[in-house]
């Protein structure tokens, strides 16, 4: 299992997610979904099926792994840092993401969560990136968060931007 958590602890160290309040901390394990679901689908970093719950998409998998590495985070942080070497382009992706998610170096849970679930939606379900559809079924399962309004017109743009390195080698 290793071979999934090193990888995986060793993204998150660069999109600075800290491990050191995920068990006590809601917001912790639900960005820790998110950004799961996006290194599995630039980096191959696999976790399993998804589905859609309350805070966007969700993986019991990837929950179980994030609940291992959290009872021993620190040797996992050390181990993945050692044991884990990036390229400068995975590095750059990796960074880009963070900037493009968080607010002071800190994620920002609810862009992430209405954006998640936008990427789910085009890339696990096969709504059309931009459509009518895909916006009305996503206002359906998160239009009463209350900063809906002001995230949705950044939803697009970042996908476009996120997109790029889909079909990109990121390794």
């Amino acid at each position: 299992m290793n071979e999934l958590k090193l990888p995986l602890v060793r993204c998150l160290q660069e999109l600075n997610f800290s491990f050191n309040d995920f068990l006590t901390n809601q917001s912790d394990r639900i960005v820790f979904q998110k950004y799961g679901l996006f290194l599995e689908e630039i980096f191959g970093v696999g976790t399993g099926d998804y589905s859609l719950y309350i805070y966007g998409p969700y993986n019991p998998s990837l929950a179980r792994v994030g609940y291992e590495i959290a009872a021993d985070f620190r040797e996992y942080d050390r181990e993945a840092r050692i044991a884990i070497r990036l390229s400068e382009n995975a590095i750059r992706i990796l960074r880009e993401i963070r900037e493009i998610f968080s607010n002071n170096n800190v994620a920002d849970r609810d862009l992430l969560e209405i954006y998640a679930t936008y990427f789910y939606l085009v890339r696990r379900k096969g709504y059309i990136e931009g459509s009518e559809q895909v916006i009305e079924k996503l206002e359906l399962i998160k239009g009463k968060m209350p900063r809906y309004q002001e995230i949705i017109p950044r939803i697009v743009p970042i996908h476009q931007q996120i997109s790029r390195y889909l079909s990109t080698p990121a390794n």
